[in-house]
């Protein structure tokens, strides 16, 4: 993972199809003086980070101009997955807590 990283400024991070900024379990971050805007999803997004310093940042707005978002990527990539788990556990019987029992057909019926 990433150790004793600097994004400076001055500087822009626009027009993103996703985060301006993402990062897992970096270490010793340093963000400055920027404007991240036209995103999707978040500026910045810092997940498990630790010793992290965000200073003079300008962030937003977010994008509202996206013909096609990420998500229906991943509901594109998912479909046939659903029908591998519809054609083989279709009549199996699941029951999560407080909810009635359906089966997986059911479920990926909904999903779809």
């Amino acid at each position: 993972y990433a150790q004793n990283v600097e994004i400076k400024g001055p500087g822009v991070i626009g027009l993103s199809s996703h985060h301006g900024i993402h990062g897992n379990n970096a270490r010793n971050l340093y963000v400055h003086d920027l404007t991240v805007h036209h995103f999707d999803v978040a500026g910045i997004a810092l997940n498990g980070a630790q010793y992290v310093t965000l200073e003079n940042l300008m962030v937003g707005p977010q994008n509202n101009d996206i013909p096609t978002l990420g998500r229906y990527t991943q509901s594109r990539a998912l479909l046939p997955r659903l029908k591998e788990l519809n054609d083989a556990f279709g009549d199996v019987e699941v029951q999560f807590y407080g909810r009635d029992v359906t089966t997986v057909s059911a479920l990926c019926e909904r999903l779809v």
